[in-house]
Order: structure tokens, then C-alpha cells, then sequence
């Protein structure tokens, strides 16, 4: 059975979480997408309206409109390259660096590897 988060969750995890942990969860809540296939998501693949992704656990290619919240959380760093999910140092995350960071505070739908 998977856990959803609660508003009171997510509002809990923003105030309490670092910064470079909010696109993450974000990104995570809005589409729906494997931990892996975000870590490795590029700026090419969002496009201001949509992310198009090949998912790497079941080979689907998929579009994945986005909405506001998510649009203004990327908009914020629309000029970037590379990938989009970067850890406080500037650089990409690995999968174990992302576990130890504490970013995946519950498991829910879509967040696991």
C-alpha cells in the first residue's frame, strides 16, 4: 500500500527541508516519476510546458504536462543546462547521495527506484 502525502506534509517538509530539497519533492508530487528517472531528468527534456522522459524501469516514453506549481519551481532556473536535480554543491545527485540526504523523508507513489 503506498502513502500519499497530506498537505500538512508537504507544507512541513517545505518549512523544515533544505532548500535544494524542495525541486526534488516538487518534481517528485507533480509528475509522478521514479526517484531514478528525476535524478537523471535534463533541462532538454522540459520544454516550459511539458517534461518528456523515457521511463528506465519499463522503457515507456512519456509526456508529462506541468503545472503551475511545478512551472514556477522550474521557471526559477529555466536558463540552466544539464540536469535539473542538483544536490547543494551545484552538481547532479547520485542515487546514494540523494538516499543519504534525507530527501525521501516517506515512501509515496512514484518515489521509489
Amino acid at each position: 500500500m503506498a502513502n500519499v502525502w497530506t498537505a500538512a506534509d508537504e507544507a512541513a517538509f517545505y518549512a523544515s527541508a533544505p532548500a535544494h530539497l524542495h525541486l526534488p519533492l516538487t518534481l517528485a508530487l507533480w509528475t509522478g516519476q521514479r526517484q531514478g528517472d528525476l535524478l537523471r531528468l535534463t533541462w532538454q527534456q522540459y520544454d516550459g510546458k511539458v517534461i518528456r522522459l523515457q521511463q528506465s524501469k519499463t522503457g515507456t516514453r512519456v509526456v508529462i504536462p506541468v503545472g503551475a506549481p511545478l512551472k514556477a519551481a522550474l521557471g526559477a532556473l529555466r536558463d540552466k543546462v544539464g540536469q535539473i536535480l542538483l544536490n547543494s554543491d551545484g552538481v547532479p545527485w547520485t542515487s546514494d547521495g540523494f538516499r543519504s540526504s534525507g530527501a525521501r523523508p516517506a515512501p509515496r507513489p512514484g518515489w521509489s527506484e
